[in-house]
């Protein structure tokens, strides 16, 4: 994916300031030996439910996820990656065990994951993959306000696809 080239690369030690959101991007193709790295890091939770993907590929994926999740918080925390422990939300939504100001978001869609890190402030991120035959007129019905529909309909239909993900990730 080319553009992602104008990406700077990330600080060894990072830090952030109140009120700034920092966010991250991993590719989520890894060679083999990045992607074992990652799995060492992880949980035996972590790799119980990598091992239900019933493709390799998704395995991989939710591996390098994890794995770059716990390396980018790591740094942040002046820890190793493989310390960090995790609680759950209702939703199944991840948070530091431990009492950090560090509060993060992270989403996956095809082949990128992106992370958002911050202090002391709820946040979320979202990326998704755009596929036409997912921004239908029956989901953005299902998931859309009325003047969302409407506006999404009002659309020509070349311009209806990347409206569509607009309103689905904001």
């Amino acid at each position: 994916m080319d553009s992602f080239a104008t990406w700077a690369l990330p600080p060894q030690s990072p830090s952030l300031q109140a009120g700034i959101v920092d966010v991250w991007r991993i590719g989520l193709e890894q060679r083999e030996e990045r992607l074992e790295g990652f799995r060492r890091t992880l949980e035996p939770h972590e790799l119980e439910r990598a091992g239900r993907f019933h493709f390799e590929k998704h395995r991989g994926h939710f591996i390098v996820a994890r794995g770059f999740l716990r390396s980018v918080l790591a740094r942040y925390l002046g820890t190793q990656p493989e310390s960090l422990r995790f609680v759950y939300g209702g939703y199944g939504k991840p948070a530091l065990e431990s009492e950090h100001d560090l509060r993060f978001n992270l989403s996956h869609s095809n082949e990128v994951a992106l992370l958002a890190v911050t202090l002391n402030a709820e946040l979320g991120v979202d990326v998704e993959h755009m596929r036409a035959d997912f921004a239908s007129e029956d989901i953005a019905r299902r998931f859309f306000s009325r003047s969302e529909v409407d506006a999404f309909n009002a659309l020509p239909k070349a311009e209806q696809v990347a409206a569509f993900f607009r309103c689905w990730t904001r």
